[in-house]
């Protein structure tokens, strides 16, 4: 005869045996899948990397090809000011911000739109909506209308205007159509009066 008390203690060690062969399993299970999450995370990492690597290449490319179209703008229409455009990108609240500044040929920088004419203004917008279509992807119709884009420029730079827009459209391929008043840009061209 086996004594109840053997038998009740084998049984309570069997079943926490059980209970301990689960842990284990459980243990293992979880060893496991932190195992993998740690390797996902370090593939994620690499990809965010690759990513940011891509995004700071991108960024570059475009902030030079605008940059040159602008400058190019700039120095065509004031060439005795000799500027150059430039973005800067700045990391700021998680997030990349952007502003626009123009250095002379001493390397001063300003903000064009405090410390400039409206002239100037202008030229920067116009070059710069000029880029952003040139830049688009899928590529939009190469039609660029525009209202008044240059009023603000005064009259001794604008004979410069229509030699530099004839060059732009010759070389992007763009129609620019703009309605003005100034009469300097309605000699070339086609031109709609009304």
């Amino acid at each position: 005869m086996s004594n109840p008390w053997l038998v009740e203690a084998e049984r309570a060690y069997n079943r926490q045996r059980l209970k301990f062969d689960a842990t284990h399993l459980n243990l293992a299970d979880s060893v496991t899948r932190a195992q993998r999450l740690a390797e996902r995370e370090g593939t994620l990492a690499q990809v965010n990397a690759q990513v940011q690597e891509l995004a700071l290449l991108t960024q570059q490319m475009c902030e030079k090809s605008i940059a040159d179209l602008v400058t190019r703008c700039l120095q065509a229409i004031f060439p005795e000011n000799k500027y150059t455009f430039a973005l800067v990108f700045e990391q700021k609240r998680e997030q990349t911000e952007c502003r626009c500044i123009l250095r002379d040929d001493t390397g001063n920088e300003y903000d064009p739109v405090a410390a400039c004419g409206g002239g100037v203004v202008s030229v920067i917008c116009f070059a710069l909506r000029l880029a952003t279509l040139i830049l688009r992807v899928p590529q939009a119709a190469k039609v660029l209308i525009l209202d008044e884009p240059f009023m603000a420029l005064s009259a001794g730079h604008r004979g410069r205007l229509v030699g530099l827009l004839e060059a732009l459209c010759q070389e992007t391929g763009f129609q620019i159509i703009i309605v003005t008043h100034l009469q300097e840009l309605t000699t070339h061209g086609n031109v709609i009066e009304l």
